[in-house]
């Protein structure tokens, strides 16, 4: 297959598919159920518009169609109003969907979704209205659209496709661990194969590694090595140097700007909690756990908010999807809450009695899903110890002389004192008020900060609400607690609230650094229906009564999004490898995320992401060999030089295939006879030691 034919983002639709489905066990539309039990449920699909969206004179970029990518979710039976879309060859910006009308009849899906385009510099918004009809196939969903952009009728091709289930495997269960890079059943041959002599050398370059490490490196690198010592010995106290280390790398680990280099930190972190998984406590496995979900998080709302390349060479678009995408993996079904956290409850916010905002408050009428404009704040106030690996927000009430950070309503010029420390609320200067790609405001509260490190601040306003709503809250900032009109409000749990004069307190904590090099956050209250609140709420309180999240954000609500994104960069028709991009770019995209998260999802989910192209990456090993029709050359012939690539792409090449290239492997890794092992990420032992034809 040539490179230019491989088009990686159709399988990476198909495996957040059967993500999606698995994350939230949602049961499928009746329609759909026959073919659930063998192909997957469908709960969750990208459907492309080919051309349904175009450029004119008067926008920036050259006129032409471009392809519309629309993530339509089915939840308990019933197809989501939301339907998130995007258009790379339109614009930037992710663009509002929703579904009006739905026909679910056998064989055949018909929608009809209308998206409101969200203009940006390259060009003009507008709105879309479509008719989908699909027709039901056994590997994927295909048909025509028509409709409508601005106006214009427009029509086309319309796909998604659907991943087929591995008949070899099971899919892991919640709690089964390992399951990323080798499943649980493998720990025996992997133990046998560590007593070989390339298991021998690759071990003792292990051991090398980890006596070599500098204290002033990233620890989480290293954590996968003591890792795989715990797998291989079954020595918890390996298993506790590797929890040492991940808990060092969370706590201390500086943060870069080129979110890429954030990303190998959290492979190496979510290998570890995968291999560890059972010889950890069960606080330091929901700490952890919890760590990869917000992390991912991280990866994906800033990606977002900040607009992307489409070219699919850049390998931070890899990169920073897979890394999410691996991290969801390895926390899916697993305890997110311990036994006696609280049950979430649908809470109702009012004005409080007697209350009225205080001089030089600024009061702000209600925006739907907008942050407030006009702040106070006050700080700083000292944290102890960074935020990233401990409770946040504090369990310090810096607030407690002017009554909490419940109850409190101060003025401009309010002091307040906290163990011989004193601070005053004043006006938050606009500057710190900053527009995102999309045009939404957010507070710079990490600017406001003076980026003081291991600090805590006081954001403080109030909203006048014309009539009761139920709302959706969003904060972004996970290092923040939010109280509104006296009570705590979590991310992403509808509440009511409630008509007057609403006061909203928002505390902030910093750690040594930035987190992302930018910290913000907003105070978002989307209106959504009652229906949609208390069906949310439902979700939220199955899961606490199950112990594990089904509706975490980077298992659902950003992954919905990220999936979109996926399917549209990396759909186009492009190839990752082709001659004319930089090796040291591919190589990034496939070792650094890529290839983890296919050998991630295969065995978790128990898929055939059925990845074209895949014979291309298996030329990798088979070519050198002659076993392959396509030639090593250019790029591939580089990448064949690169032992992380090759460490990772292992699982890639059927068994036979791998003993035929056994010298090119040997060669490549160092493994022949007693030589000395050459690898140079503890990472790439454990993708060698479970897939490396060993002679057991």
């Amino acid at each position: 297959m040539a490179a230019a034919q491989m088009r990686p983002g159709w399988w990476l639709a198909a495996m957040l598919t059967v993500l999606a489905s698995v994350a939230t066990a949602a049961q499928v539309s009746q329609s759909l159920a026959a073919e659930a039990a063998d192909a997957g449920a469908i709960t969750d699909l990208v459907i492309r518009l080919e051309g349904a969206a175009f450029r004119d004179q008067r926008d920036r970029r050259p006129a032409g169609n471009a392809d519309v990518f629309i993530n339509v979710a089915n939840v308990a039976g019933r197809w989501e109003e939301e339907a998130p879309a995007c258009a790379p060859e339109f614009n930037k910006n992710w663009h509002k969907g929703t579904i009006s009308e739905v026909r679910d009849a056998g064989d055949r899906l018909t929608m009809t979704v209308q998206i409101g385009f969200m203009g940006d510099y390259h060009a003009r918004g507008g709105s879309g209205r479509y008719v989908v009809n699909l027709i039901r196939k056994p590997d994927a969903l295909s048909g025509t659209y028509e409709g409508t952009f601005r106006g214009v009728a427009v029509s086309g091709r319309a796909s998604a496709l659907v991943p087929r289930r591995l008949d070899s495997m099971l899919p892991a269960k919640p709690g089964e661990h390992p399951r990323l890079i080798f499943r649980r059943d493998d720990v025996p041959a992997i133990r046998r194969r560590a007593a070989t002599p390339p298991g021998r050398a690759l071990i003792q370059r292990v051991r090398q590694m980890l006596a070599e490490r500098t204290e002033n490196a990233s620890m989480a690198p290293y954590a996968p090595g003591h890792a795989l010592l715990y797998v291989i010995t079954g020595e918890t106290r390996e298993a506790q140097l590797a929890l040492n280390l991940v808990r060092h790398s969370l706590e201390n680990d500086t943060p870069s700007l080129n979110y890429a280099h954030n990303c190998w930190p959290l492979l190496n972190i979510a290998a570890t909690y995968d291999m560890c998984y059972d010889a950890w406590d069960a606080e330091s496995r929901i700490a952890v756990g919890n760590e990869l979900r917000r992390r991912s998080r991280d990866l994906l709302t800033f990606y977002d908010s900040h607009g992307y390349r489409r070219d699919i060479a850049w390998w931070f678009v890899t990169v920073t999807r897979s890394t999410a995408g691996v991290c969801a993996l390895a926390v899916l079904g697993d305890p997110a809450h311990s036994p006696d956290a609280e049950m979430p409850v649908l809470k109702t916010t009012a004005q409080p009695q007697g209350f009225e905002p205080g001089r030089g408050v600024p009061v702000v009428p209600f925006q739907d899903n907008r942050s407030p404009d006009a702040w106070l704040f006050a700080g700083p106030f000292p944290l102890p110890r960074p935020p990233s690996f401990s409770t946040c927000p504090p369990d310090v009430d810096y607030l407690a002389s002017i009554g909490g950070r419940e109850r409190a309503a101060p003025s401009a010029g309010t002091q307040v004192v906290w163990d011989q420390i004193s601070r005053t609320f004043q006006k938050l200067p606009s500057g710190f008020l900053t527009l995102d790609s999309y045009g939404r405001l957010r507070i710079e509260a990490w600017d406001a900060a003076g980026h003081t490190p291991l600090s805590v601040w006081y954001f403080y306003t109030v909203i006048y609400n014309d009539k009761p709503r139920y709302v959706m809250p969003s904060f972004h900032f996970r290092n923040c607690a939010v109280w509104v009109a006296g009570q705590r409000i979590r991310e992403r749990q509808p509440f009511v609230l409630g008509a007057g004069y609403i006061p909203v307190m928002v505390q902030t904590a910093h750690g040594k650094t930035s987190n992302w090099e930018t910290e913000y956050f907003v105070v978002n209250f989307e209106t959504i229906t009652e229906g949609t609140a208390r069906g949310y709420m439902d979700w939220l309180q199955e899961e606490r009564r199950q112990g594990i999240l089904v509706t975490d954000p980077p298992l659902r609500w950003q992954y919905r999004g990220a999936r979109t994104g996926l399917d549209a960069l990396l759909g186009d028709g492009r190839a990752l490898l082709r001659d004319d991009v930089p090796t040291q770019h591919a190589a990034g995209g496939l070792a650094g995320g890529l290839l983890p998260f296919l050998l991630a999802a295969r065995n978790t989910l128990a898929v055939d992401l059925r990845l074209p192209g895949d014979e291309l990456l298996r030329a990798l090993w088979t070519a050198g060999a002659g076993q392959s029709a396509v030639e090593a050359k250019g790029i591939l012939e580089q990448l064949r030089q690169d032992r992380s690539v090759m460490a990772r792409a292992l699982f890639l090449c059927p068994p036979q295939d791998l003993r035929r290239a056994k010298r090119d492997l040997d060669s490549v890794f160092g493994l022949a006879g007693e030589g000395t092992c050459a690898i140079v990420h503890p990472l790439d032992a454990v993708f060698i030691m479970a897939h490396y034809p060993f002679e057991e």
